[in-house]
């Protein structure tokens, strides 16, 4: 099937999602994404050859739109990317190739994502973790390596994603990850000791990086020496992205020139706080929320929520082997912004 040839209600009947949603949902990205087109005509933000040839692609990237509402956005859209950025690259192509089979990506949902601490090294004004988050561990005590690596031999999945806060400042990452086997993909906003913990590894790894830049941050010491070290491995399937922010267009372009000049992938993710009324915190309703992801907090309880989990909520605590949990909710409105793909039903 070619890309111009799937439709949203195809999408949404096969990710069991509300057609009505999608649409809603896909004309607001439409519309965000003629407007960062033409900011990409301006700035030479979007690592693309031209406009032009970005508007070729404009059938692909709404694929990726319909992608991103079915909350499998993240393993295919970059697989999109790279086939379109290293179409000329067989390495690559059978990179992507490999990769799609190796975590699984169609049960994406099913992928337990644990947070084995909420500190962070960076205080991101955009963070996906949501207002309330402050970069601390936010009351969790830090569980053993031995405790977490009972809990994660435990988890029927053979995919692990680990993040955070930034998941390689939680001490002896390493003992877990050579200890269990199973393939582990790691969110990572690249610190210096970055590179250390992989060599400590016995086993390839999926890696993630994050290019955070934000008053002024410069970070491309330490991110651009981790990224050109994860290009030349071959045991590492590796991704690197942005966050569009208004106020760091200027300095995202001198940044998306220099990797490309580099030859390092990079894309560009939208800020979702801004596009989220839920996640400003400025109103509370009470909804039946229904979310269907795998979150696991720093104390090892399964969360149904990020807001839940980052707030330590305990009414957000559900058993592990629940599918399709649901909840009546309180606090909508306190959400965070990897929650906007939940399904809510306002009831007061």
């Amino acid at each position: 099937m070619k890309a111009n040839e799937i439709t949203l209600e195809k999408w949404s009947q096969k990710q069991e999602f509300y057609i009505v949603n999608s649409i809603i949902n896909a004309i607001k990205r439409t519309l965000r994404f003629l407007s960062i087109k033409y900011i990409a005509w301006k700035t030479r933000i979007f690592a693309f050859r031209s406009p032009n040839y970005e508007g070729r692609n404009f059938s692909l990237l709404i694929v990726w739109d319909v992608m991103h509402i079915s909350n499998t956005y993240l393993p295919f859209s970059n697989i999109f990317y790279k086939l379109i950025y290293f179409r000329r690259n067989p390495r690559r192509v059978l990179d992507a190739a490999k990769y799609l089979f190796l975590i699984n990506s169609w049960r994406w949902k099913e992928i337990p994502k644990i947070y084995l601490t909420l500190k962070c090294n960076l205080n991101c004004p955009y963070c996906s973790n949501g207002i309330f988050y402050d970069q601390s561990n936010m009351g969790y005590s830090i569980l053993s390596t031995d405790e977490w690596i009972e809990i994660i031999n435990g988890l029927k999945s053979k995919t692990i994603i680990l993040t955070g806060g930034e998941p390689s400042l939680y001490p002896n990452l390493q003992k877990i990850i050579n200890a269990v086997d199973k393939h582990f993909m790691i969110f990572t906003n690249l610190p210096l000791h970055f590179i250390k913990l992989l060599n400590s590894l016995n086993r390839p790894v999926s890696v993630f990086g994050s290019i955070h830049i934000y008053d002024g941050l410069d970070v491309r010491e330490s991110v651009i020496k981790n990224l050109m070290v994860l290009e030349t491995s071959k045991n590492l399937y590796y991704s690197a992205h942005m966050v569009d922010v208004e106020s760091n267009r200027k300095v995202m372009a001198d940044y998306v020139d220099f990797l490309k000049t580099n030859k390092i992938p990079v894309t560009i993710n939208r800020n979702q706080i801004v596009d989220n009324g839920a996640c400003k915190g400025e109103f509370k309703k009470k909804v039946k929320c229904s979310y269907n992801e795998f979150y696991i907090g720093p104390d090892g309880n399964r969360y149904i929520c990020v807001s839940k989990l980052v707030r330590k909520a305990k009414e957000g605590i559900i058993d592990y082997n629940v599918k399709n949990p649901e909840i009546i909710c309180h606090e909508y409105g306190l959400c965070s912004p990897c929650d906007e793909i939940a399904k809510v039903e306002i009831i007061a």
